[in-house]
């Protein structure tokens, strides 16, 4: 069983974040199957490399929760990654295990699977043991830590990954395939999505928000 879990969350807005939304629902469930956990904001604690350091070394199993930016990890997971690199031969010996979690906001998931993949590298590089990722599509709707019913598959998966975790067992293969499509077909996203512009287009005006930028 994992005795220490760390959750990491990527977002550059913290506290604030959809990433954090999800760590809550999952916090939950590690609470009810009496998994130990904490968790750190890598915005916030890269300012505090000696603590982060500390905290990653006390740590048997990493999760990080991150949105999905440009195709890729926001600059505050490189960060962590180039700072984990550095300290690689302490970290590496100490087998420990990495599972990712995805949020990309368009109803796609080939950029969360793109993601998915680069921390599959990060942990390769590292020696981690990589248990796999999830991606959410889209996570833009998500409200509230209670997912509701629009993300039931994702409410299960991590319900299913703390519980694997707290029997010392392989994680099942429903947990990426609960995930492996979008919860929207991408013509319903864009209706949505035309629907929420008309606020902005209406206070800056139309010119303005199709305004293409210098090249």
């Amino acid at each position: 069983m994992s005795q220490n879990l760390l959750i990491l969350i990527g977002s550059p807005k913290a506290k604030n974040s959809t990433s954090n939304l999800i760590s809550k629902n999952l916090e939950k469930k590690l609470t009810s199957y009496n998994l130990n956990f904490s968790k750190l904001y890598l915005f916030t604690e890269l300012h505090h490399e000696d603590v982060l350091l500390e905290k990653l070394a006390a740590a048997d199993t990493l999760i990080l929760i991150s949105p999905v930016y440009e195709n890729s990890v926001p600059s505050t997971v490189l960060q962590f990654f180039e700072l984990a690199a550095q300290h690689k031969e302490k970290l590496a010996i100490q087998n420990k295990l990495f599972f990712t979690i995805t949020l990309t906001g368009f109803a796609d998931t080939a950029a969360g699977k793109t993601t998915i993949n680069s921390c599959k590298l990060f942990s390769e590089t590292m020696h981690f043991s990589w248990l796999g990722g999830i991606t959410t599509s889209p996570s833009a709707l998500i409200e509230d830590e209670d997912l509701g019913k629009m993300y039931a598959g994702l409410n299960t998966s991590l319900d299913l990954f703390a519980k694997s975790l707290s029997q010392n067992m392989p994680l099942p293969p429903e947990i990426g395939e609960l995930n492996a499509k979008s919860i929207l077909p991408s013509f319903i996203y864009r209706i949505i999505g035309s629907i929420y512009q008309k606020k902005p287009i209406k206070t800056i005006g139309k010119e303005a928000f199709y305004a293409k930028p210098l090249i």
